[in-house]
């Protein structure tokens, strides 16, 4: 799901009760920190539970997300920040400045999993209007496409490989 938000307003149609990964993509030269506080917030209440944080002041957006994350700790949720380990808190938030678009998007749609955890969604939000809008959604749409196609032949050899194994006992 891509989503446009702007400074005033609150994204909606957010997945329900499975946990997700939100892309933050910053397209403004201005950075709300109260707004951008409140959304991260929003966000891991809905079921956030991995922030990257790109484009435009993604680093102090980054900062601005794990401040207002640490308000949640109150609220039984904890934090992990850039120093991700199976079995941590939570929430994880990392920042991606002088990468090449493609990078952070393959990033946000592999790098974000583990063999220990697998987000059941991924949220890509632009904050603000931006010219390569367009290119972000298309190359996301792309590497999520091609990463299930390698599940998929994956899932097809090891099929072929128990079927294999079964044609050589059978033969015994």
């Amino acid at each position: 799901m891509s989503v446009t938000v702007a400074p005033e307003g609150t994204p909606s149609g957010l997945p329900e009760g499975t946990p997700f990964v939100c892309l933050l993509w910053n397209h403004a030269s201005e950075l709300y920190p109260d707004w951008t506080a409140n959304l991260a917030r929003n966000l891991v209440r809905n079921g956030c539970e991995y922030f990257v944080c790109a484009g435009a002041k993604a680093e102090a957006m980054h900062d601005c997300i794990a401040e207002a994350l640490s308000s949640l700790k109150d609220e039984g949720r904890a934090v992990r920040s850039t120093s991700w380990a199976p079995g941590s808190s939570p929430v994880m938030t990392t920042w991606h400045v002088d990468e090449e678009l493609e990078d952070v998007v393959f990033f946000f749609l592999t790098g974000t999993q583990d063999s220990e955890w697998d987000a059941g969604h991924f949220v890509l939000m632009h904050l603000g209007e931006g010219p390569e809008r367009q290119l972000i959604d298309a190359t996301a749409l792309r590497i999520f496409s091609e990463e299930g196609d390698s599940e998929e032949e994956e899932d097809e050899e090891s099929v072929d490989e128990d079927a294999s194994k079964e044609e050589v006992e059978e033969k015994s």
